[in-house]
């Protein structure tokens, strides 16, 4: 198959500590590596990016927000990475790695209806709590998602990819990316496809499994929103990076959807 030429074609032009960075990423894969070629450019550069997001976790109540023993940060998740990590500094490899927490996702995913302000100030302070406790490597980066849509949306589309602008928005060039605006289309006709079979996915968890899968899919649209907003705003402010998936791997389709070029994806768990 073509795809699969492309992919040996990638890997075969690697040399040197390149070859042993993806070897090394190819060993501890648990899920199976998206975007391969991507991946094979993205291990070249001098400084190899890694992003990813962190889960977070409330209560029903609206009352505790959890950062500090979920996603990246949760023990077993947190040393993996930093094995990861490690080793590839050993291969002689300068290594960046930026966490990512939705502070937005409470209101957006869950329905919460607490002021973005004050989750915003309680993400804050559970990261510097984090810290505090060592749950955080001192070479991490951690922002809020809050403050990197803020600094995408002040950045006008003609400034942007102008390629992913003409395909998505008919080539208008003064809006700038906004949630709302992917939320919208999300929930188009042109998305069925994509909401069923998150809605399927959805259904095979123990949570869910009683639950019609009509009714997931009409709350995938937020879902599939959060996960394709995602993707195209790391598009523009990280475009050579890969993304480390902590969360459950059926989910990485859903932050190629309004991209250009494939997300190289990882799940380095093994």
């Amino acid at each position: 198959m073509a795809c699969d030429r492309e992919v040996r074609r990638a890997v075969s032009g690697l040399s040197g500590a390149d070859a042993k960075v993806y070897e090394l990423i190819e060993s501890m894969e648990s899920a199976g590596i998206v975007a391969v070629p991507e991946l094979c450019e993205a291990v070249k550069a001098s400084t190899i990016t890694f992003v990813g997001f962190s889960c977070t976790f409330g209560d029903d109540g609206e009352r505790s927000i959890d950062i500090g023993r979920h996603g990246f940060f949760e023990r077993k998740t947190r040393s993996r990475t930093e094995n990861l990590l490690s080793k590839l500094r050993d291969l002689e490899k300068d290594v960046r790695f930026t966490v990512f927490i939705d502070d937005m996702e409470f209101r957006r995913v869950w329905g919460w209806s607490r002021s973005q302000e004050s989750l915003t100030e309680e993400c804050e302070f559970q990261i510097e709590l984090a810290r505090e406790e060592s749950q955080i490597p001192g070479d991490w980066d951690v922002e809020l998602w809050s403050r990197v849509e803020s600094r995408i949306e002040c950045i006008p589309k003609v400034c942007l990819n102008t390629e992913l602008w003409h395909q998505i928005n008919s080539g208008v060039a003064c809006a700038p990316i906004n949630y709302e605006m992917v939320l919208k289309w999300a929930a188009e006709p042109a998305q069925s496809r994509a909401l069923d079979e998150i809605a399927r996915m959805r259904q095979t968890y123990p949570r869910n499994r009683n639950v019609k899968l009509s009714e997931l899919r009409a709350s995938s649209v937020t879902g599939l929103a959060v996960y394709s907003h995602a993707g195209e705003v790391l598009e523009f402010l990280h475009p050579g990076a890969i993304f480390i998936h902590s969360a459950d791997h059926r989910r990485d389709h859903m932050l190629g959807y309004r991209r250009t070029k494939p997300l190289p994806i990882i799940h380095p768990w093994r």
